[in-house]
C-alpha cells in the first residue's frame, strides 16, 4: 500500500519519453532501443568501434590508441556510443543526482553485454571508479557505484568498495588527451590489497573516453595483487583510424 501511495503521488517519468513508470524506474524499453549499439569491428583491447577503415567485422586488431598508450585493463568493452539520447541521459544521472537513471542504464548494461561478461570467468567482485572525497561531496552520490551495483545484482557477484581516490585537480572534461593521462596517473590507491590479491575484477564506469581513469584504476588493482582487470562502461566514444 505505502509503494502504491508513492507510485500515485510521485510517478517515475522516463527520463526520454516522460512515459509514467514503475516506482523508480527511469528509461522505458521504448527509449531504450533508440540508443546507438557499439558494433563491429572494434579494438579487441578497449572494445572501442574502429571508424575510417574499410575493415572486416570480424577484426581482431588493436586501435592506434592502445598500440601508443597500453591500457593496465586486460579488455574493456561497453554496449553503447556516447551520442544522444544516451549522452543526455548520462549528463542527467550525473549533474541532476538522478540515482535511479544509474541503475537503470546499468542493468541494461549488464544484459547487453552478458555475452561478453560469460567469458571472463568467475568473477571475485564488481568494483568502479571512485570518487574524490570532496568531489562526492559536491555531487552527493557517485554515478558510477549506483551502475556497478545494478551490474553486480545482475551478475549475481559481489559489489565491493576497493579503489580510493587520493589526488583530485578537477575535472577531467575539457583537458586534452595527454592532460587527461597525467592527471589520474598517481590519483588512486587500493587501501586493502587483501582484498583484491589474486582476484578477478570488473570494473565500471558510466563513459570510456581516453581510457586515462580506467587505465589508472586498473593499474592501481592489479599493483595491489588482482589478478585479472577487465573494464565495462555504459558508454564509449569511438576510435578513429586513418586510412
Amino acid at each position: 500500500m505505502f509503494r502504491s501511495a508513492l507510485y500515485w503521488l510521485f510517478p517515475s517519468l522516463c527520463v526520454g519519453c516522460q512515459r509514467v513508470l514503475p516506482l523508480f524506474q527511469r528509461v522505458c524499453c521504448s527509449c531504450l532501443s533508440l540508443v546507438t549499439r557499439v558494433t563491429r569491428p572494434l579494438c579487441v583491447k578497449c572494445g572501442k568501434p574502429i571508424l575510417g577503415l574499410p575493415l572486416e567485422p570480424t577484426f581482431e586488431g588493436i586501435c592506434p590508441d592502445c598500440l601508443e598508450a597500453p591500457r593496465g585493463y586486460d579488455a574493456a568493452r561497453s554496449p553503447a556510443l556516447y551520442v544522444e539520447p544516451l549522452k543526455e541521459w548520462i549528463a542527467l544521472m550525473k549533474y541532476r543526482h538522478d540515482p535511479y537513471i544509474a541503475v537503470a542504464l546499468g542493468t541494461w548494461a549488464a544484459h547487453q553485454m552478458e555475452d561478453w561478461l560469460r567469458t571472463l570467468g568467475h568473477l571475485t567482485g564488481v568494483t568502479c571508479v571512485p570518487l574524490h572525497p570532496r568531489r562526492k561531496r559536491t555531487r552527493e552520490y557517485n554515478q558510477a557505484e549506483w551502475i556497478a551495483r545494478a551490474i553486480a545484482k545482475e551478475l549475481d557477484r559481489p559489489w565491493m568498495t576497493t579503489l580510493e581516490r587520493v589526488h583530485f585537480e578537477g575535472s577531467q572534461v575539457g583537458r586534452t588527451r595527454p592532460e587527461r593521462w597525467a592527471h589520474v596517473l598517481h590519483a588512486f590507491r587500493v587501501p586493502d590489497r587483501r582484498q583484491v590479491r589474486g582476484g578477478i575484477w570488473l570494473l565500471v564506469d558510466d563513459v570510456h573516453t581516453t581510457g586515462a581513469t580506467l587505465h589508472a584504476c586498473s593499474v592501481a588493482l592489479k599493483r595491489a595483487g588482482a589478478r585479472h582487470v577487465y573494464a565495462l562502461t555504459v558508454a564509449t566514444t569511438p576510435a578513429i583510424m586513418q586510412g
